[in-house]
């Protein structure tokens, strides 16, 4: 028997996307995932969401559009690119923001590390994530 995994605040994951390594940026707040707002986003906050998720390289930014209806919890996010964390970032306090959902951030991991890992928060811990959808596995070895 396993006990239930508790999420900590300020946890990330990435929703709706293909794969577990892309899609609508969350994090864990309060009992809830919430959005990022794109306000000021750059590649170099991309690379520390990656990089703390456990991927080792980030890419371009997502383009589809879906919506979430859960809370908008970060705006003005901005990184130098040598944080571990992405709340080690400056940004607006909680839940403080002038978005829509169709400013959510979406980004795409690169995804040669294909086993998904769930952020536990600040204490930078990582633990693979087996609730999350399965990736599909049709990537080309050459």
């Amino acid at each position: 028997r396993t006990s239930p995994r508790k999420v900590k605040n300020g946890a990330l994951r990435l929703a709706s996307g293909k794969g577990s390594h892309e899609g609508r940026l969350e994090v864990y707040h309060k009992g809830q995932w919430g959005t990022v707002c794109d306000d000021g986003w750059t590649e170099l906050n991309t690379q520390v969401v990656c990089r703390q998720l456990g991927f080792n390289a980030a890419m371009e930014k997502e383009s589809y559009s879906e919506g979430s209806s859960g809370p908008i919890w970060l705006d003005d996010v901005i990184c130098s690119g040598k944080e571990t964390n992405l709340l080690q970032c400056s940004r607006r306090e909680w839940g403080k923001h002038d978005c829509n959902h169709q400013e959510d951030v979406r980004l795409i991991c690169h995804p040669e590390n294909d086993s998904h890992k769930l952020s536990l928060g600040q204490n930078d811990t990582t633990h693979t994530d087996k609730e999350s959808v399965p990736m599909s596995k049709d990537y080309k070895l050459v």
